[in-house]
């Protein structure tokens, strides 16, 4: 899935950025292979100066191994650089890798986004799609690769659970880019001011 920031469309009209996201679940396995190629063609791009946007590529969890391989860290650039060649250099600035993508519930269209209150039409509360434990851990590891947590959180108690991970994982507030939780669509008030207290950045969609 791809993003755009603030305009009509790319190099025109105000757009300044997107993020590379991956798709879902039936492009995973081809996004794995692909990691590497993709990471390549946005850094040539941008060292051409054919990238009209700034682009953060992220990862899955399933692709850290390939990531390990590769190197790739937050904050670097995309592509392999002549570090002599000034003008490739700061147009390559435009290619980045990304965030470590983790999934922490759903949407709320299909009432899976995982809220502290019930719904109102079902009862439920939603599901979470990672346990605690496995959330720190993820951002333990992606902290020690040098790969900054970027958690999918639409409901309120998603949002508290992952700011609790954060909290219990300080290494993974220490990296170049900005923890973020994305989406941050419900965030109970009391929990508010922990994004700010944290250093976590609320990609709000």
């Amino acid at each position: 899935m791809r993003r755009v920031r603030a305009g009509a469309g790319p190099g025109g009209g105000g757009a300044v950025g997107g993020g590379e996201q991956d798709g879902g679940p039936e492009q995973r396995e081809l996004a794995n292979r692909a990691l590497a190629e993709a990471a390549i063609l946005y850094g040539r791009l941008a060292a051409a100066g054919r990238l009209p946007l700034r682009v953060h590529a992220s990862v899955r969890a399933e692709q850290l191994d390939r990531a390990t391989a590769l190197g790739m860290r937050s904050g670097q650039s995309a592509g392999v650089i002549d570090p002599a060649d000034l003008d490739a250099a700061r147009s390559a600035r435009r290619a980045r890798v990304g965030w470590l993508k983790i999934f922490a519930d759903g949407s709320l269209g299909s009432r899976t986004a995982w809220l502290l209150h019930p719904y109102q039409d079902t009862g439920g509360l939603g599901r979470a799609l990672i346990e605690r434990g496995q959330l720190e851990g993820l951002m333990q590891r992606g902290a020690y690769l040098g790969i900054a947590p970027q958690v999918h959180a639409i409901g309120d108690r998603a949002a508290r659970v992952t700011l609790d991970a954060l909290t219990a994982v300080p290494a993974a507030r220490r990296l170049p880019l900005a923890a973020r939780i994305e989406h941050a669509q419900l965030v109970e008030a009391t929990d508010v001011r922990r994004f700010g207290r944290l250093g976590v950045g609320a990609s709000v969609q």
